[in-house]
């Protein structure tokens, strides 16, 4: 490995040994990328040099004022090692130009909404870190994972790739809390309609709260809502064919029974014994118990 240049040779001045040697060591520092513990005396705008001052070694191309890092290498471990230049900053806007950062490491500062990433050349790489609430906006430019906008928060993380022209995808996003948007931690809500995100066991519990029907003549439960629910009867009713109910389902209905109302069933539900409950006139509570099965639903109830 060396750094070499024979400057202007002089024929009158220069032997042909003298020669040979200037050639053979600036054959050596051409085959070996100019490396060095630093930047060659003889750097010139466009030359491509590496450097091995310390591990890892860094590839880097000199524009005439700066050297820009475009490959790092483990010598030890014989790998090049990705995530490439020291990270820098870069402005949140409506669009940003990635590939004009000189890393591939970028800090997107401020809260701006972004929907552009600029034009790539295809497979052009940039790990982002963010440090503020801003918006990705999905579009034919930036396709984000679950093919909706993504909302940042401070300390998340992505990865983005290039597919050419302004096109760009992210094909990784971390939370700073170790989530990812698809699966983050649910809601009781987006338990309940069953969104497909990790839950935690208060929300598991949450969503077990009992959900208030409407006593209508006919009482109609959306099993999207919830697993279990509480209805106080105000005369005559019947108990609806749940909607949006999975197989495999279960929950109860608590039903207060004040005195002299009466409840009946539509189509689709089955019984223990193939009897059909009937509610004590008296004042009570009633437990009725479902399970979803295909096509049908069924019921068990019980008195308090």
């Amino acid at each position: 490995m060396s750094q070499f240049d024979f400057g202007t040779i002089v024929p009158e001045l220069t032997s042909g040994t003298q020669l040979a040697d200037r050639l053979n060591q600036f054959r050596t520092a051409q085959n070996t990328n100019h490396s060095g513990p630093g930047r060659p005396v003889y750097v010139q705008a466009g030359m491509i040099w590496l450097d091995t001052s310390s591990e890892p070694w860094r590839l880097k191309l000199y524009d005439g004022a700066d050297d820009i890092v475009f490959m790092q290498f483990d010598p030890a471990g014989n790998a090049p090692i990705m995530g490439l230049g020291g990270e820098i900053d870069a402005a949140s806007a409506p669009s940003i130009n990635l590939a004009q950062v000189r890393s591939n490491s970028v800090r997107i500062t401020g809260t701006a909404d972004i929907g552009s990433f600029g034009t790539a050349t295809a497979g052009t790489l940039r790990f982002l870190q963010f440090t503020g609430a801003l918006t990705l906006v999905q579009s034919a430019d930036i396709d984000l994972p679950g093919g909706a906008n993504l909302p940042t928060a401070t300390g998340d993380r992505a990865v983005a790739v290039a597919l050419g022209g302004s096109a760009w995808r992210v094909i990784s996003y971390t939370r700073a809390n170790g989530s990812t948007p698809v699966n983050r931690d649910a809601s009781v809500a987006e338990y309940r309609g069953k969104a497909a995100k990790l839950v935690k066991a208060d929300a598991a519990f949450a969503a077990a709260a009992y959900v208030p029907l409407v006593a209508n003549y006919a009482i109609a439960p959306d099993l999207a809502l919830g697993f279990n629910f509480k209805v106080q009867l105000t005369g005559a009713h019947v108990l609806a064919f749940p909607a949006n109910f999975s197989v495999g389902q279960t929950g109860r209905i608590r039903v207060f029974q004040p005195g002299g109302c009466s409840l009946a069933y539509a189509g689709g539900y089955y019984f223990s014994n193939g009897v059909a409950p009937s509610l004590s006139a008296y004042a009570g509570w009633w437990f009725i118990d479902y399970f979803c099965d295909e096509g049908f639903v069924h019921l068990m109830a019980s008195h308090l």
